[in-house]
């Protein structure tokens, strides 16, 4: 919850996070942009980044592009609970050539 957080204690975590002394973090777009980890594999996308009630393309391609950094491989999933962020993540996937990189989890939905 980085939003609830002073910048001293942003600063903090990301530091952890960066140091090994923790190895998950939890956070809205504030760290789509300018974090760049060589060793993150997995990012986990809550919800999809929607602007002004249309999908955020460039929010999204900077969210996962926190994984597989550097010529690294990496995943990046996305949660689609709601009907405008299954509609939006479809939306992104089909702007940017995505259809063959997508693929369903096993016993989820569609």
């Amino acid at each position: 919850m980085f939003g609830d957080l002073t910048k001293e204690e942003r600063d903090t975590c990301v530091n952890k996070f960066r140091d090994g002394i923790i190895n998950v973090i939890i956070s809205t777009n504030i760290l789509s942009r300018g974090f760049d980890m060589q060793t993150i594999k997995l990012v986990i996308n809550l919800d999809v980044p929607i602007q002004k009630g249309k999908p955020d393309y460039e929010n999204y391609m900077h969210r996962i592009g926190r994984s597989g950094r550097f010529g690294n491989s990496g995943v990046a999933l996305t949660l689609l609970e709601r009907e405008e962020d299954e509609a939006a993540f479809f939306n992104i996937v089909d702007h940017y050539k995505l259809n063959d990189k997508v693929k369903p989890l096993e016993g989820g939905g569609k």
